[in-house]
């Protein structure tokens, strides 16, 4: 029964004499090395095997015959006996690893024997060797690793550090297995944190450095301690808390400034159309004007040449007084146009547009341009609420750029058709209405479609650039709608789109 427990032991076992004789080969080793337990048995190990033995198995056999007992293990003993897990192995000559295990032994007459155990550690070598590589791998890692890591044991001792902790820290080579006090002679201040998470400021020649420190414990082994250097962050840090204290105040100040140059662009605008106004009014009141100096002319005749009569003369008068009433009315007119509103009213569109027809209608007439609505009878229910002044502004400025091209063009030998302004009333969904302004001047060059609304961009050689910019502003910031330019057959068209609020 024993013979029979030892031939199925999972590890190898087999007994030599002083003679150093096989008496005893279990299965294992007849599986492993090829070797059956009949053709072991009474002979020597360098009769059983072709290859020779290792000579530190030699040695520790000695040892066992003197009566002492040894131990061989696989990391420093590489296969000390020719066996192989398979055919395979064997014709490659990979021998599987061992742990050996010599010791004498004495039968019942005290006859001494040696016993040897072999055990195939292969697995657990290469289990063994896994684990070197990840732990070479893991070193490698944290030691790359900017922040610094370090394990103390219960007792405070120092067992690992990675690189950035030892420069740090400045931790001798031998650091292993010593406490705070034999390496420092004090807890360093990195590592003197009362709680789990800590800021800490390092002083070092070069300046402060700030680091975020963490303990973790890790069971009954020890505490983790992790630090991470966060002056750069610190000084952002300090910058944005800098740059926010002061925001407020930047955007004020931006604010003010764009304002202010929104109001240098809206009184620049009115200027200039101002003065475009002035020349309305000139044309206005030339007619007027030359029919009262004809009137004042035909009286002088009258007194020279006769008796004047007192009906003649109050025709005379009555005529000049409706002249310079309709002079009075020009003026008011223009006045009333420049009146800033203080208020959103709801206001017609339609009859915007005609007050700056009626207000051009002399520069136009005298160009010979006429404007033509269409679908003026349903363009007359378009009402929007907002600013009716400001809208006329922007009616007055695309109808003097028209007026502008279509100068440009006369007398040119393409042009022949009457030169007409269009305008056209839409109602759109969602109570909204679309003003479009068009004419038949031959267009807007593509190239310079992008940079109509730029501020200060210009093509006219007296032009100040601001017209089309003040007009995109108003539609936009003070209709909260939009002006979209574009070409059709025959010339240029501005479409506004506005809202109710």
């Amino acid at each position: 029964m024993h013979e029979s427990v030892l031939h199925n032991l999972m590890i190898g076992l087999f007994v030599l004499n002083k003679d150093r004789t096989v008496v005893f080969w279990n299965r294992w080793m007849a599986q492993f090395s090829g070797i059956s337990g009949s053709a072991a048995l009474g002979k020597t190990l360098g009769d059983i095997f072709v290859e020779p033995v290792n000579g530190r198995f030699s040695l520790a056999l000695e040892d066992a015959l003197r009566g002492h007992s040894s131990l061989l293990s696989h990391s420093l003993n590489k296969a000390p006996l020719p066996l192989y897990a398979s055919n395979q192995m064997r014709l490659s000559e990979t021998r599987i690893q061992q742990q050996i295990c010599i010791a004498p032994i004495r039968d019942q007459q005290q006859e001494l024997f040696v016993a040897v155990q072999v055990v195939d550690v292969s697995a657990a070598e290469h289990r063994e060797r896994l684990l070197r590589n990840s732990d070479r791998r893991l070193r490698t890692l944290i030691d790359a690793l900017p922040d610094f890591v370090c394990f103390r044991d219960r007792e405070d001792r120092w067992q690992e550090a990675n690189r950035s902790a030892v420069d740090l820290l400045e931790l001798p080579a031998g650091f292993r297995g010593k406490s705070d006090q034999e390496l420092f002679g004090e807890i360093p201040l990195p590592l003197r944190i009362q709680g789990n998470h800590e800021s800490v400021t390092l002083q070092r020649p070069e300046g402060a450095i700030s680091f975020d420190v963490s303990r973790l414990p890790i069971d009954d082994q020890g505490e983790l301690v992790i630090g991470r250097d966060v002056t750069n962050y610190k000084r952002v840090e300090a910058q944005l808390r800098e740059l926010n204290q002061n925001l407020e105040k930047r955007v004020r100040e931006e604010t003010d400034k764009r304002l202010n140059q929104q109001r240098l662009l809206v009184q620049t605008s009115k200027m200039a159309a101002m003065g475009e106004m002035i020349q309305a009014i000139a044309h206005q009141w030339k007619q007027p004007l030359n029919i009262i100096a004809f009137l004042m002319q035909n009286l002088r005749d009258i007194s020279r040449n006769s008796t004047l009569e007192p009906q003649a003369l109050e025709d005379a008068i009555e005529k000049t007084l409706q002249q310079v009433s309709f002079m009075v009315g020009t003026v008011d007119d223009f006045k009333n146009f420049f009146d800033p509103d203080k208020q959103k009213v709801s206001f017609s569109l339609l009859k915007a547009v005609r007050e700056v027809d009626a207000i051009l209608g002399e520069q136009l007439r005298t160009s010979n341009i006429k404007v033509v609505y269409q679908d003026a009878e349903q363009a007359s229910a378009a009402k929007i609420i907002g600013y009716p002044n400001e809208f006329k502004q922007v009616i007055l400025s695309l109808f003097n750029n028209a007026k502008d091209a279509f100068m440009e063009r006369e007398g040119r030998a393409e042009v022949r058709e009457p030169f007409t302004i269009g305008v056209e009333i839409e109602p759109l969904n969602g109570n909204r209405y679309a003003v479009t302004i068009r004419d038949n001047a031959g267009g807007i060059p593509p190239h310079i479609m992008d940079k109509l609304f730029t501020p200060y961009f210009t093509t006219k050689q007296a032009g100040t650039g601001i017209g089309l910019s003040l007009c995109k502003t108003i539609i936009e910031d003070h209709f909260g709608g939009s002006i979209t330019p574009g070409n059709w057959e025959r010339g240029a068209f501005f479409r506004i789109e506005l809202r109710n609020p």
